[in-house]
């Protein structure tokens, strides 16, 4: 990006800056139609600043947002076309602006989508506003034709944590940086200043891929998910981390349980009673915990450490405890269990029920329906109040579990890639390339997300000024792509593994 480029006062006509006091909705609309603009008076200007307020509404806070949004046009004259070569979104109103009013009438108006944009080719102004913002901020700037790092947030549940790189919603909204860069900013900023350039125009208009972790503590029981089934939400886990002597997923039904029994309802129909039989004891205990939170001030769905959770179980007496331990062991006895490796891929089908356990971090995938029906919980479940136990085992399906055998994209020598998932949104591969090798990926016309699950990574692009920028991606990274970017990486000493994910 050549933004250090210094322009003589003789050379003024060849920049200029566009403003309007105007809120504007959709920004690239504006720049297309300055570009179209300058093109059909064949404008000696070979870079231009526009600035602008942007509002928008956001759901997550029922409500608009308005934001300053600052970009860096730039002519490729071989191409006889512009680009976007910076974009600055920012809640900073630069006071400085103000002072375009006085040049105002110097300026030439234009007309773009109904929106008044007043043209300035004054030396001082244009010079302030590089200054100011493009070369003070360089370091927080946003290039189409480079890296960007998510930033996640951490969602607090009773069984550990969830880590959103990609989230938006009322309980936090995501982050997201250049790789390089130093001040991370809402990624609903920056994904509504250029939704076409970056994310590629058949995409624009949708969701960004969701992508979380589901980072469950690593003390048993405290740190297991609920046991539950979905009939329309399809979710698929990708292994990150162990940190219990063996990670374990709760998956199906236990295969030597389910021969004991002459038929699938006899099994079902035990299987209920044990839970039921649990569910005693356990609202029970729940109810002396209860009692604890509100003598302490807590609020009742809160979610509650488990040093805490171990302080007040003292307190609780003991035949309650033994009789929750021993009903606990019957009601699992009945579940199916994997053992999981790190990079393990586990497809989960709608009607299985399934419950990951203490220790194992993942990468959850998963179609954008929320529905699930709780058979059981080892603590209160804080989201609602009840347990849906009889309906989720009338519809369960009896599955005995196995490990997720991927369908292979292709099998060379140096590299492989499968299939993790193929939803109707979006699809996503896990791609392993062995030590020091490369592979280029060329542009798609969208965007594109990386997970690093492991390994030393360095992704290679070309920017349009046909220099080479070389990143170190970190395994835990999750990075944008932006669309059309060619790329390539290279696993450097070891193999690499990540896991790839594109819209459909």
């Amino acid at each position: 990006m050549s933004m250090h480029r210094n322009f003589e006062k003789n050379e003024l006509i060849k920049c200029s800056v566009f403003y309007t006091k105007e809120s504007i909705i959709k920004p690239e609309e504006i720049i297309s139609g300055i570009i179209d603009q300058l093109k059909a008076d064949n404008s000696p200007i070979i870079e231009f600043i526009l600035t602008f307020q942007h509002t928008f509404f956001a759901p997550w806070k029922q409500g608009d947002e308005v934001i300053w949004i600052y970009y860096m046009v730039q002519k490729d004259e071989q191409r006889n076309d512009y680009q976007i070569t910076a974009i600055y979104p920012t809640n900073v109103f630069y006071t400085f602006i103000n002072s375009f009013e006085e040049y105002s009438k110097k300026g030439k108006l234009l007309q773009i989508q109904k929106v008044t944009i007043t043209e300035l080719n004054e030396y001082t102004i244009y010079n302030r506003v590089k200054e100011n913002i493009f070369l003070e901020n360089k370091q927080n700037l946003f290039q189409p034709d480079n890296l960007y790092k998510f930033i996640p947030i951490n969602i607090i549940k009773p069984w550990g944590q969830e880590i959103w790189f990609t989230g938006v919603e009322k309980r936090g909204v995501a982050k997201i940086k250049s790789i390089d860069g130093e001040l991370p900013i809402p990624i609903s900023w920056l994904f509504q200043a250029c939704p076409s350039t970056l994310l590629g125009k058949q995409v624009a208009e949708r969701q960004l891929i969701l992508v979380k972790i589901l980072d469950p503590i690593s003390e048993k029981v405290y740190g297991d998910l609920y046991y539950e089934l979905h009939t329309e939400k399809n979710e698929v886990y990708v292994v990150t981390q162990i940190n219990s002597p063996s990670g374990k997923i709760k998956f199906g039904v236990n295969p030597d349980k389910l021969k004991a029994y002459k038929s699938e309802s006899a099994f079902k129909k035990e299987l209920l009673t044990a839970i039921k039989e649990y569910e005693l004891i356990r609202k029970k205990i729940d109810s002396f915990y209860d009692k604890f939170r509100t003598a302490e001030n807590i609020p009742l769905n809160e979610p509650i450490l488990p040093d805490k959770i171990k302080e007040w179980r003292k307190e609780i007496p003991k035949e309650d405890i033994l009789e929750e331990e021993e009903k606990r062991k019957i009601m699992d006895s009945f579940a199916g269990y994997l053992d999981l490796e790190v990079a393990d891929v586990i497809q989960v089908p709608t009607l299985v029920p399934h419950a990951l356990q203490s220790g194992v971090t993942v990468v959850e995938f998963q179609t954008p329906t929320y529905e699930r029906y709780i058979l059981s919980f080892a603590q209160k479940v804080l989201t609602q109040d009840h347990w849906d136990t009889e309906k989720a085992i009338d519809i369960m399906q009896l599955v005995v579990p196995k490990k997720t055998n991927l369908q292979i994209i292709k099998n060379e020598k140096n590299f492989k890639e499968e299939v993790v998932c193929k939803f109707n949104e979006f699809q996503s591969s896990r791609i392993t390339l062995e030590a020091n090798k490369t592979i280029k990926l060329p542009t798609i016309g969208t965007y594109r997300i990386l997970f690093h699950l492991s390994g030393n990574l360095i992704i290679n692009i070309n920017q349009r000024n046909g220099k080479e920028i070389q990143h170190k991606i970190v395994p835990g990274e999750c990075i944008f792509i932006p669309a059309n970017l060619d790329f390539n990486f290279t696993s450097v000493d070891e193999k690499a593994i990540l896991l790839l994910c594109i819209p459909s």
